[in-house]
């Protein structure tokens, strides 16, 4: 629900999303991680038969109550940016930057082994010239094998950026122009939006999230349904505005279209497209654009989840590639350094070579729509009236964020590989470093952050055992936005396949006929249950065909 503001949408990873975006009547559950059983063979201790019935023999707990019923959890990532540290006044030009550079090693230091992280890379730099660059713990924990600046973690939403200057480049080359319409490179059976937003829907809109389709729809349908863009984008005909056109509202799904709308013209693929233009000119050669290539790089972090109950869970990384051109990139410290560098240069050279105007390069970096009272989003970039720009990447395992002030010519890129205390601690480093600019170093933003982004998980205190053996929940469930689920029950414990996703989720007993997917960051209430079988379940997914926040109701397929 894979933050706003510094980049936390990220979303990158509010979450998600999870990356799942929680529908409205449990903005409370986010993402709910337990221990999540990578063994179908383990016996869930919470019980599966109970006595507790109503008058009808159906469910005791409404999915409407979640709300009161659920724990507050973790937030579940998504891929986007994140929230704004409520930042002071834009730092002054000059400043020792030795001393900034002490201050926030040692904060660093301090925190880092309370935030559970296995590795971590940081560097911080001022118009060009690198003053710390530092690595922190093992990028696998089972090989213990350290992190170096080498090291390739998944980026997330940064990739957002990259996207947008290479549009940019097009742009610049005549080729394409940011008012283009979406709609003039798509058949109208492959692309079709609500209303008359297929006619309005431009490149510029695009790319600043001004659709007013709502904040993250999709994802889920990718993330765990495993359902193509394609299929996605032909349901979003269907999905309704959460706001007048334009308003701001993060969409990995609409993001992506202005790349598949180049590629129609020009043939190029964004992955080559964004290899050939934008990574092998700034000198990023290990860097990668999709997930297999992440995968076979040597030197990559493997990705992991903090649970809710204390235990460290490898986790693999995140296929992201259906929205590759929002956030499916990958790469290293040393690498985003020379991003990092060339967007403070703010010239449009790299090392005397021209990546794009400066013109068009700026077009990124500029206000396109509002999304608060201080903040603005560009094209793959957040503005904020304090002076800095910024974008964070989150994944379901993986954390990264980059920001920096023009004015000062002050950067910072942060990679880890754990979610979500890695979403906490880039955010309070963020919020330090503004701090330490603007003189004030004795500030601790750790705490707040951490228990914003974490919760322990706990059982409600009217914990009932589920009234109903966990046969009676078994079967495929049917929505016409998601498509099918899969509940299974192997040795007591409850499985969800999700769509075509051959990974099973556990499902662990929350209380009566609620159950939770601590993964995907989803609840699920079984209701109307005669003869043996569950009718319905209703998931807090929210139903985006529908004006407000609708819980999903999925119905048992006449099949089971």
């Amino acid at each position: 629900m894979l933050s706003e503001k510094w980049g936390l949408e990220s979303v990158d990873v509010r979450i998600i999303g999870g990356m799942v975006l929680v529908c409205a009547i449990v903005v409370v559950v986010g993402v709910l991680f337990y221990d999540y059983d990578f063994n179908p063979g383990v016996t869930d201790d919470s019980g599966s038969t109970g006595n507790s019935t109503n008058a009808q023999g159906n469910t005791t707990t409404p999915i409407n109550q979640l709300s009161s019923t659920l724990p507050a959890v973790n937030p579940s990532p998504s891929v986007g940016p994140s929230p704004n540290p409520n930042p002071g006044p834009s730092p002054t030009p000059t400043m020792d930057m030795a001393k900034v550079v002490q201050i926030m090693d040692q904060y660093l230091r301090s925190i880092f082994p309370q935030t559970h992280i296995p590795g971590l890379a940081i560097a911080i730099v001022q118009n060009g010239k690198v003053y710390y660059i530092n690595t922190l713990g093992v990028k696998n924990v089972t090989t213990g094998e350290g992190v170096t600046p080498d090291t390739i973690f998944q980026i997330g939403s940064l990739s957002k950026a990259f996207t947008a200057t290479y549009i940019a480049q097009l742009v610049d080359k005549g080729i394409l122009h940011w008012n283009d319409k979406i709609k003039n490179e798509f058949p109208p059976g492959e692309f079709k939006l609500y209303g008359d937003l297929t006619d309005i829907l431009t490149i510029n809109y695009a790319l600043s999230h001004s659709s007013g389709l709502p904040a993250y729809s999709g994802n889920t349908n990718w993330l765990l349904f495993n359902e193509s863009y394609n299929s996605i984008l032909y349901k979003f005909r269907n999905v309704y505005p959460d706001a007048p056109f334009p308003t701001y509202e993060y969409n990995n799904i609409i993001y992506c279209l202005p790349a598949f709308y180049a590629q129609k013209i020009t043939g190029t693929t964004w992955d080559d497209a964004v290899k050939q233009n934008l990574l092998i000119p700034l000198g990023m050669y290990s860097a990668v654009t999709n997930t297999k290539d992440f995968y076979n790089a040597l030197n990559h972090a493997a990705s992991y989840k903090y649970t809710s109950t204390g235990k460290l869970v490898e986790w693999h990384p995140v296929y992201i590639d259906t929205v590759g051109p929002s956030g499916s990139m990958g790469a290293s410290l040393n690498e985003m350094i020379h991003w990092l560098n060339f967007q403070i240069a703010d010239t449009g050279y790299y090392d005397g070579v021209k990546i794009v105007s400066k013109k068009y390069l700026d077009t990124t970096k500029t206000p396109h729509i509002t999304m608060d009272n201080t903040t603005q989003y560009g094209y793959g970039w957040l503005i904020s009236d304090h002076g800095y720009i910024a974008h964070a990447g989150s994944t379901v395992s993986s954390e990264s964020a980059i920001c920096f002030y023009p004015s000062s010519g002050v950067g910072m890129v942060v990679l880890n590989n754990q979610n979500p205390l890695g979403l906490a601690l880039n955010t309070a480093l963020q919020i330090k470093l503004m701090d330490v600019l603007n003189g004030n170093y004795n500030t601790d933003p750790w705490p707040a952050q951490r228990d914003g982004n974490y919760v322990p998980a706990s059982k409600p205190a009217d914990y009932t055992k589920s009234p109903y053996p966990y046969n009676d929940y078994v079967g495929v469930y049917h929505n016409s936005f998601y498509g099918n689920i899969k509940i299974t029950n192997n040795n007591s414990k409850l499985y969800c396949y999700y769509g075509t996703n051959s990974d099973p989720y556990a499902l662990r007993h929350y209380n009566d006929t609620i159950f939770i997917d601590g993964v995907g960051g989803v609840a699920f209430g079984f209701t109307n249950i005669t003869n043996g079988k569950a009718k319905q379940v209703q998931l807090t997914l929210r139903d985006y065909t529908a004006p407000l926040d609708y819980p999903s109701q999925f119905n048992r397929t006449n099949s089971t």
